[in-house]
């Protein structure tokens, strides 16, 4: 589905979880089929049949850009002066 030159749609990963924001993006995978990205403005992940939204630093987004077997993702966001910052999350099992 196209609007506005943005292309729209639902991703479904293997355990269930649906992205379906207009602005959300799927940029990581692992393993088990779980994905991760982004969900709006807000870095988030599938985990579990869930979409865990992970923050943001007080600025415009975040976004995670890489996830591993062992449920650390790592990505990047902006502060509240919108500098770019590194960012890592770490999922419990």
């Amino acid at each position: 589905n196209q609007a506005n030159g943005v292309y729209q749609g639902i991703i479904t990963s293997a355990n269930g979880f649906q992205v379906t924001s207009d602005l959300s993006l799927v940029t990581t995978i692992d393993d088990a089929g779980q994905v991760s990205g982004r969900c709006g403005s807000m870095a988030c992940v599938g985990y579990r049949a869930s979409q865990i939204a992970l923050g943001t630093l007080g600025g415009s987004y975040t976004v995670t850009i890489g996830m591993n077997n062992a449920g650390v993702l790592v990505g990047l966001g902006y502060d509240t002066s919108e500098r770019q910052r590194a960012v890592m999350w770490k999922l419990n099992p």
